[in-house]
């Protein structure tokens, strides 16, 4: 039994590459140049004799007899490809420049060697019954196709050299059919070549790329000077070693160990707040990339710190680049993974294959430690990583049972690697060889960060990011807050260790309101008395009289004690009588309560007597108020009394709003608040400085109204009010815009979404509007796609504005246009106003980070009415310089800070959805939702709590065309599975409160929609699939229910290999295997499998007519057997194949060469059909590419032909699942 500090010993010598040997009573050493330190090398020989007793006490792994098995990271690798059979995040690219007087086919010759003496370089992996079985095919000569650059001018030749590289490293795999090598050679000059290699990580890793260039060395020389390479035979194969790890894994010391680390990372989250949500189709385009540099000094710095604290610099970096990812300062909990090498006995060190593995770190702090203990615990968690039996990934995801998801890796979303060990040089004798930088893939991992040793002792850094999922400069602050971490750590090594702080979203000191709110409007009836101030059915009312109504009103108002900090209510049915009782209310000095008559007299009296109102300006009676008509005037020859001087720091009005936190609270809102923020819009907003005509459709009690009112009076512009009937009903509502030349229409999201099929539908019916302004609860741009459709994104102009009531009514302004596809994006604060993100200890989040909203600035109102406490909690103080007794207020809102400064509304942080340890967002689903066409509207919002947490979805369609399960399956091919609701309720209306915002409460309880837990099958595909997954599952088929998920079944990823293989079997559809990965269910498996057999029969239906009208005289139906996909591609070959010129041309043991192109040499090995042939891809049909590999069939493929006009594109690229 070997002590632990043996263990850590070896641990850190295969970290370096150190390869012992023992041989008798001698102790062999190999080690890569640099290696090995002074000091190791002295603690190698004082334990001497512990490490040969350690070796041979090491049982070497046996032969395999038998069909070869796939390693546990081969069989994962595999799934990946079967889910994404177009991704080329697993091509392993290799970019050689050549010098000098080349031997191409020594070349050729000794890639032959190479993948002869390696057997897993000529393993292709055929499908069987849904698994995937390694094929060893005979040794034969790779093809090493020749493209001639020469005669291309020097820019038209370099641009081609990118252009065929990128493409080369780029291309997928076929597993099934093989190579998983490829290599290409392409002349830029005389004696100047690059040579091109490509490895699918299936067959390959990192370690490998050594062995595979040292070999390639030692063949070329001894192919060039006809001598013998000398090296001695492989101890094992490939396939030696995957069966020794499977059954290792049945050990049970890999079983507890398995157990053990799932334990440790059991509830650690699998993504990260920095990362947006994963496209429904990712673009699979290649990674984007930022690079920096650690100095020398800071590397020596943090070697010293590292050894003061007894740990090593992998560590410190480790745990730096978790502080970088966990954003702002403070507690965090994230996951990375650490490359393995995966070769833990000796005999495997000189096998090519795929041997590395990943794994799962969790890196944890409380905000309050420095980075040398952060470092320390994760040394240890590494160690627990590296020693003991290898735990297969797939059997940690098993374990923990994460919730699976074709768009996200089940445990991680970020990877670490550490190069600390210089790469075996290119050595090719005759040549000077250089290996340049590949082109970049797809991105394996969201983010991937990889730190290099360079000679001069500093250290560079390379952060890969998906460009789906991150903005660069999010990634580069990643790199940036790295780095900064390392540097505080070595200037202060007892410091809390901390990313570098975000500055605030913004910070410009605001621009306070300078007069009165009904100033403005006194000046417009002084200039144009005679011009429409307010129009409501066909009553219109001018300047002149609302001014003079207004003051005489106000007169009365102040003979009964009004003014200056009092307030009035008011409570008028929509039409200019109310805007004259606001007006007067005003001029009296005093304050208005708006009241809405729709309310129960019991709230509206509620509400009076908590303001301490104690005049009413209404038609109707509220005892105990006193009750002023709008229409009363002072008695004849009473004096008017004296009016006290208005200040704009002087109560405007008061809202009562209960939103989102509580109960009713009355919010005190100042005159320059009011004007300070219309000043504010009109700046950010320029066409609304000029008069415009508004109009006015919600509540005088939800404050959306001030904006509405006031926006248009101030500026001299027209008010058409609109009555509340016509407001709820979209013909009417459209009708009153078109026919009273509405400019200005301000909506909630959710009115504006009831109003979009009535806009659509007469689009081409002519409008005055030039501004749709959204605001009053989340915006979804996917929902405006109708409207874009329609009316284009340039006039009218929409923009969204996000606010509060407590900061009066808007904060911030984002134009909007048919680009804006996802989120929720609410741009940048106006002019004045503040918007600051933070995390929650209070301090900024870092640009790609979310936080919670504090918001300030001219439109922070005064505090809540008669609550000081409340206030207290929720207005509070701000240190910010430049702003002296500033105040902001904590909204509760949740954003995301974007790369442009923008902000990205996130929902509320007091109602934030988890589902089975993902965050999630609603909106997203609804999104996808109405992409469905017979969904006209659709509200997600959570129901049930802790582990039965899920989504419900209340959808407003025609239900002739969409049932629950097919929505579900609808969303499954669009969406992450946590995002798919469980529950679909499906309502005449989605509920909405008297100021156009969703009406939870109003919801129904899904449970009642919901179907039973073990459902029966219903149909004749559902009894089919029941009864496929059952014999698989070795089930009795009644424990299936149709609702029931195969992962909760017992399943795994190859489990639904095997189910796709007997489905397609059964059912003789085309389906692809990520269709079976993505349904939730038998239920919506079984919708897609009877969509998939519907669109079969219809292409078979138009394949028997085309072959039925071929037939007819002149047709050619008799060259292709009757297939008229054939018949094209049989047309098309002889095209391609024409079209590459210089088939005759031949180098000595070369492919033939031409200026530009290439063609397949004809020297085709013996068992390799289809060398002659030309692809009929994108590379064939474009100059200066390699024709068509071997083994592959020059036709399309021979599946069901299917109609373009109806089938969807199954082939495109879809989410990793791992």
């Amino acid at each position: 039994m070997t002590t632990p500090r043996i263990t850590d010993l070896l641990t850190e010598l295969r970290g370096r590459q150190v390869t012992l040997t023992a041989d008798g009573d001698r102790l062999h050493c190999r080690a890569p140049r640099g290696a090995l330190t002074d000091e190791l090398l002295a603690t190698i020989r004082a334990r001497r004799d512990e490490l040969l007793a350690h070796l041979r006490a090491d049982r070497r792994i046996p032969r395999h007899d038998g069909p070869a098995p796939l390693s546990f990271a081969q069989e994962r690798l595999w799934l990946l490809h079967q889910f994404h059979p177009h991704d080329s995040a697993y091509n392993i690219p290799l970019h050689i420049a050549l010098r000098g007087p080349l031997n191409p086919a020594a070349l050729r010759a000794a890639l032959a060697e190479v993948v002869r003496r390696h057997d897993v370089l000529r393993t292709r992996y055929a499908i069987s019954r849904g698994l995937p079985r390694p094929v060893v095919e005979p040794a034969h000569t790779p093809p090493l196709p020749l493209t001639d650059l020469t005669g291309l001018p020097a820019h038209h030749r370099d641009a081609e050299l990118a252009r065929l590289a990128a493409q080369e490293a780029r291309r997928p795999f076929d597993l099934a059919q093989g190579p998983v090598l490829r290599a290409r050679l392409l002349r830029t000059a005389p004696e100047e070549h690059r040579l091109l290699l490509t490895r699918h990580h299936i067959a390959s890793d990192g370690w490998s790329l050594d062995i595979l260039l040292r070999e390639l060395g030692t063949f070329y020389r001894a192919g060039r000077d006809g001598t013998p390479a000398g090296l001695d035979a492989l101890p094992l194969r490939y396939a030696d070693f995957a069966a020794y790890q499977r059954e290792q894994a049945e050990r049970p010391e890999t079983a507890e160990r398995s157990t053990r680390w799932a334990r440790h990372l059991r509830g650690a989250p699998a993504t990260l707040d920095v990362l947006g949500p994963p496209p429904a189709e990712p673009s699979h385009a290649p990674a984007g990339t930022v690079r920096t540099d650690l100095p020398a000094a800071l590397v020596t710095g943090l070697r010293q710190l590292g050894g003061r604290a007894r740990t090593t610099l992998f560590p410190l970096l480790l745990s730096a680049f978790g502080l970088a990812l966990a954003g702002p300062p403070g507690p965090y909990d994230v996951m990375v993974g650490i490359p393995v090498a995966g070769r833990p006995r000796t005999e495997l060190e000189p096998l090519i294959g795929c041997f590395a593995t990943i794994a799962p770190m969790r890196l944890t702090s409380d905000g309050t430690e420095p980075l040398t203990r952060l470092a320390a615990r994760a040394q240890q968690h590494v160690q627990d990583a590296l020693d003991g039996p290898d735990v297969p990934f797939e059997r940690l995801v098993h374990a923990l049972r994460p919730e699976r998801d074709l768009a996200e890796n089940p445990l991680f979303s970020a990877s670490f690697a550490f190069q600390n060990t210089p790469r075996t040089a290119v050595r090719l004798p005759g040549l000077d060889a250089e290996v340049l930088p590949s082109p970049p893939v797809a991105p394996k991992f969201p983010l991937a960060l990889t730190a290099t040793a360079r000679a001069d002792g500093g250290m560079g850094l390379e952060l890969e990011f998906d460009r789906d999922r991150i903005a660069e400069p999010v990634a580069r602050g990643i790199l940036t807050s790295f780095h900064a971490a390392l540097a505080r750590a070595v200037a202060d090594p007892e410091a809390p260790a901390a990313p570098v702080p975000a500055a605030a979203v913004d910070r410009r000191p605001g621009r306070e309101g300078h007069e009165c709110l009904h100033e403005p409007v006194a000046r417009a009836a002084a200039r144009h008395p005679d011009a429409v101030a307010v129009s409501c059915g066909g009553t219109q009312l001018s300047y002149g009289a609302l001014d003079t109504r207004a003051e005489r009103l106000a007169a009365v108002l102040r003979a009964h004690g009004a003014g200056p900090e009092r307030l009035v209510a008011l409570c008028l049915p929509t039409g200019p009588e109310w805007v004259v009782g606001a007006l007067a209310i005003l001029k009296s000095g005093a304050a208005y309560l708006p009241l809405d008559p729709g309310d129960p007299a019991e709230r509206r009296a509620s509400v009076a007597a908590d303001a301490g109102a104690t005049l009413i300006v209404s038609d109707t009676a509220l005892p105990p108020l006193h009750r002023v008509d709008v229409t009363a005037t002072l008695p004849d020859g009473a004096p008017e009394p004296t009016a006290r001087a208005v200040l704009p720091g002087n109560l405007a009005y008061a809202v009562y709003t209960s939103g989102s936190t509580g109960g009713p609270k009355g919010v005190l809102v100042t005159h320059a608040n009011v004007t300070g923020l219309l000043a504010a819009c009109r700046e950010a907003l320029p066409a609304l400085d000029a008069p415009r005509t508004w109009s006015a459709t919600h509540s005088p009690a939800f404050d959306f109204s001030v904006w509405e009112v006031w926006g248009p009076l101030t500026a001299g512009g027209r008010l058409v009010l609109v009555p509340p009937d016509v407001a709820r009903a979209p013909d009417e509502l459209w009708d009153t815009l078109r026919d009273e030349q509405v400019e200005v229409l301000s909506q909630t999201p959710s009115a504006f979404h009831h109003l979009l099929p009535t806009a659509v539908r007469r689009a081409a019916q002519a409008t005055a509007l030039e501004l749709v302004v959204l605001g009053g609860e989340a915006c979804e741009p996917a929902r405006l796609t109708p409207w874009w459709d329609a009316l284009g994104d340039r006039r009218p102009a929409v923009v969204n504005m996000y606010g509060i009531t407590e900061n009066t009514i808007h904060v911030t302004v984002r134009r909007m246009t048919a680009a804006d596809r996802s989120g929720s994006p609410v741009g940048r604060p106006l002019p004045g106003q503040r918007a600051d993100l933070l995390d929650p200890h209070g301090r900024p989040v870092a640009p790609g980070g979310r936080g919670e909203l504090f918001v300030g600035g001219v439109g922070l109102a005064r505090g809540y009415l008669g609550r000081p406490g409340l206030t207290a909690r929720s207005f509070l103080p701000d240190d910010t310089p430049g702003w002296p007794g500033a105040r902001r207020y904590r909204s509760g809102d949740l954003a995301r800070l974007l790369p442009d400064g923008g902000l990205d509304y996130a929902g509320r942080s007091d109602a934030q959805v988890k589902v089975r340890g993902y965050r999630v967002e609603p909106a997203e689903t609804e999104a996808a939702a109405l992409t469905h066409p017979a969904v006209r509207h659709c509200v997600v919002v959570p129901r049930g709590d802790g582990d039965r947490r899920h989504l419900a979805a209340y959808v407003v369609a025609d239900t002739r065309a969409c049932d629950g399960p097919g929505l579900r399956t609808h969303l499954a091919e669009r969406l992450p599975r946590h995002l798919v609701p469980a529950s679909v309720v499906f309502l005449k209306r989605i509920p909405l409160t008297r100021n156009g915002k969703l009406d939870v409460a109003a919801l129904p309880d899904p449970a009642a929609h919901r179907a039973p837990a073990r459902e029966r099958p219903r149909t004749a595909t559902e009894r089919t699939l029941t009864r496929l997954l059952a014999a698989l599952l070795k089930a009795p088929p009644e424990t299936i229910g149709t609702h029931d998920n195969l992962f909760d079944l017992g399943g795994d990823s190859l489990t639904v290999t095997q189910f796709h293989s007997r489905v397609v079997e059964e059912f003789a559809v085309d389906l692809p295997v990520r269709r079976v990965y993505q349904a939730l269910d038998i239920a919506t498996l079984a919708v897609t499998v009877d969509d998939f057999r519907r669109r079969a029969e219809r292409t078979a239906v138009l394949r028997a007519l085309a072959a039925a009208e071929a037939m007819e005289p002149g047709g050619t139906a008799g060259e292709s057997g009757g297939n008229p996909e054939e018949s094209a591609a049989t047309a098309r070959g002889p095209a391609v194949a024409a079209n590459e010129p210089g088939a005759a041309a031949r180098e000595s043991g070369a492919a033939p060469v031409e200026p530009a192109v290439a063609v397949q040499e004809s020297a085709a090995t013996k068992g390799e059909p289809g060398t002659a042939a030309n692809e009929l891809g994108a590379e064939a049909r474009e100059p200066g590419t390699a024709a068509q590999e071997p083994g592959t069939d020059p036709r399309p493929p021979a599946a069901t032909p299917q109609d373009p006009r109806t089938t969807p594109q199954e082939g495109q690229p879809c989410p990793r699942p791992e």
